[in-house]
C-alpha cells in the first residue's frame, strides 16, 4: 500500500484527531500531520514539502472565507487540497470547487464514506457530496 502524507487543519482538536484516527484505519504507514491555523500550517508545509493532500477547514483561525484555500492553491500549487466543512451547502461546494479543490468532505459524513473519498482523492479523482453535480463545474483543474 503507497503511503501518503497529509496535514490536517481544523482549528479543533477533538475532530483533528477523530478524522486522524479515520484515515489511519485505512492509509497505513502514511504520514497524518496536524495543523490548527494558517500560522501553523505554514510552518509545517516549510518543514514538510512533500505533501499529497491538506484537509483545510474554512473555519480556522487565520481565514476570512475562502481565503485560506486561495492562499494555499496561489502558494503551493502543486498540492492538492480538499476542504472539510460543517457548511455543506451548494454554493459553498460549488465555490471551492471553482477555487481549486479537490474535494469537499462534509463533517457529517460516515467514517467509511469520508475514508473512501480521500482514498478516491488520493488516487486522482474529484470528489464531492452527491448533491453537488460535477456536470456543473465551472472551474479549478481536474486531475
Amino acid at each position: 500500500m503507497q503511503q501518503y502524507r497529509i496535514i490536517i487543519v481544523d482549528g479543533h482538536p477533538l475532530f483533528r484527531n477523530a478524522l486522524k484516527r479515520t484515515l489511519q484505519l485505512s492509509l497505513n504507514n502514511s504520514t497524518l500531520i496536524e495543523a490548527d491555523n494558517m500560522a501553523e500550517l505554514t510552518k509545517v508545509l516549510d518543514s514538510n514539502p512533500n505533501v499529497d493532500l491538506i484537509l483545510l477547514d474554512l473555519s480556522i483561525q487565520g481565514v476570512h472565507g475562502y481565503s485560506g484555500l486561495l492562499d494555499i492553491r496561489g502558494k503551493h500549487p502543486e498540492i492538492r487540497v480538499a476542504v472539510i466543512s460543517a457548511i455543506d451547502n451548494y454554493e459553498t461546494i460549488h465555490r471551492c470547487m471553482n477555487f481549486g479543490a479537490v474535494g469537499f468532505l462534509s463533517k457529517t459524513l460516515k467514517m467509511e464514506i469520508i475514508q473512501n473519498a480521500v482514498n478516491d482523492i488520493l488516487n486522482g479523482n474529484i470528489w464531492v457530496p452527491p448533491i453537488y453535480d460535477l456536470d456543473h463545474f465551472e472551474g479549478g483543474q481536474h486531475y
